[in-house]
């Protein structure tokens, strides 16, 4: 099938839209309500689906197996439950991988705001609102693998977000409060990176991992949790070394930032002897920690200018997203790119 355009259209059917088998297609700009599901793409790649409303269906947007897509902008709220085969999801992916869903709103949903479904990887989730959906704010479910959490905002969900056997993700930068739990990792969910996130006023625990491990947990604020973190039948690691350090956790006092060992933070739920050594004494203490020896900042404005080659990798401490790289020519350096990759 040729590819799609989809605007300015109102619809209440079964299907408000239904694509499937036809790449590169846009969706824009519409209204769908009532009925079963309000986008649905099948086999459909690099589309974009961007400033819809799909809301008060059993699912809001549904991707199944679609691969490069954009899902920005969009509202999928107050979708429900209407039978046994289940519903109630705002925006929901299985099958689908390398896309990116950003600035989107899914709020008020039955069951969950935004779910990856079975095997769905290296997606990129962006300044989402999932908040006061009855179940889960942002679920990962079964081998939901390398994906990518950032700058979300999870508030009022029974779990904020959460992770089911799914690896090597990272979780940076999101609000997750005033849910029960506020990050939640279970069921073999290992080697993902949990940094950077406020999470606070959550009603259970902060933060609870269940038979997961191998899990770097560290920059983040835990503030006025009901229990601030749950670790069993998993070993993870809860800080980086006196340098990096651990978390803030604002049921304990210590001195530095991070603190220098002699006082840890031994507050966490669990039988795996989890502790983080080097806790920080101030929230966001980490955003004063100096620039190591040898890197150097060119400040507001500025290019690097050094002259000679650089061989080597360069390795920044947080997740940057990066869109284009420009490199140039500085007049003097006698220097340029020969290689770069990212």
């Amino acid at each position: 099938m040729l590819a799609v355009l989809v605007t300015g259209m109102v619809a209440s059917d079964a299907y408000g839209i239904y694509v499937t088998s036809a790449d590169h297609c846009n969706i824009i700009g519409n209204i769908v309500s009532d009925g079963d599901y309000g986008i649905y793409l099948s086999n459909s790649d690099y589309s974009v689906i961007s400033h819809n409303n799909a809301s008060d269906r059993r699912y809001g947007i549904y991707l199944n197996s679609c691969d490069n897509c954009l899902v920005a902008i969009n509202i999928a709220n107050s979708n429900i439950y209407e039978d046994f085969d289940g519903g109630g999801h705002g925006i929901y992916l299985c099958y689908s991988s390398d896309n990116r869903l950003i600035n989107n709103i899914a709020n008020s949903n039955i069951y969950e705001g935004i779910f990856l479904g079975p095997s769905s990887n290296n997606n990129t989730l962006i300044n989402n609102t999932a908040n006061s959906n009855s179940k889960y704010g942002i679920r990962l479910w079964s081998s939901c693998n390398n994906n990518t959490i950032t700058g979300n905002t999870a508030l009022n969900n029974d779990y904020g977000i959460s992770l089911h056997s799914s690896k090597n993700s990272n979780v940076n930068n999101n609000t997750a409060s005033n849910n029960d739990y506020g990050i939640n990792l279970e069921s073999t969910s290992t080697n993902n990176l949990i940094t950077e996130n406020n999470i606070t006023n959550n009603t259970l625990y902060g933060i609870y991992l269940d038979y997961s491990s191998d899990n770097e947990i560290y920059h983040n604020n835990f503030i006025n949790n009901n229990k601030q973190a749950y670790d069993h039948h998993g070993f993870n690691d809860w800080d980086k070394g006196p340098i990096i350090g651990g978390n803030y956790w604002s049921d304990h006092v210590c001195h530095g930032n991070p603190s220098n060992g002699t006082e840890p933070y031994t507050g966490i739920d669990t039988d795996a002897i989890a502790v983080d050594n080097y806790p920080f004494e101030d929230a966001d203490g980490w955003t004063s920690i100096p620039t190591p020896t040898g890197s150097f900042d060119t400040g507001s404005g500025g290019y690097p200018s050094i002259r000679g080659n650089h061989t080597g990798t360069i390795k920044p401490n947080h997740t940057v997203i990066a869109t284009k790289m420009y490199t140039y020519p500085c007049l003097g350096t006698g220097g340029h790119t020969e290689y770069a990759k990212i």
